[in-house]
């Protein structure tokens, strides 16, 4: 199998999983969109390699290559940016739990 077509697939299950994110959890509409999205561009541009110097160009872009590296960089930022978001979501909900804990545990020795 060649990669163009492996990649797709690949491509093909990230936009059903960005989709099913979308459907099965409502919250998280935002990053279902956006991991949906992602992905479709990335199938566009696996269909169609010469499309990446095209849209590179009308951005200002001088290469298809540094599009897709720009675009990588951007979803690399933001995806440590939501690992960010979630481990402190965790650090308050692991202080909440402690802190419930000690005090429980303060009144029944009492």
């Amino acid at each position: 199998m060649s990669f163009q077509i492996i990649a797709s697939i690949f491509s093909i299950i990230g936009f059903l999983w960005g989709i099913r994110l979308i459907f099965k959890f409502r919250n998280k509409l935002g990053y279902g969109l956006f991991v949906s999205i992602t992905f479709l561009i990335g199938f566009l541009f696996l269909q169609n390699p010469d499309l990446t110097s095209v849209v590179a160009h009308y951005l200002g872009i001088d290469r298809g290559a540094d599009l897709l590296s720009y675009i990588h960089l951007l979803v690399f930022v933001f995806s440590v940016f939501m690992f960010y978001l979630k481990l402190e979501k965790q650090k308050r909900q692991i202080s909440i739990l402690t802190r419930e804990l000690a005090i429980k545990n303060s009144q029944t020795k009492s």
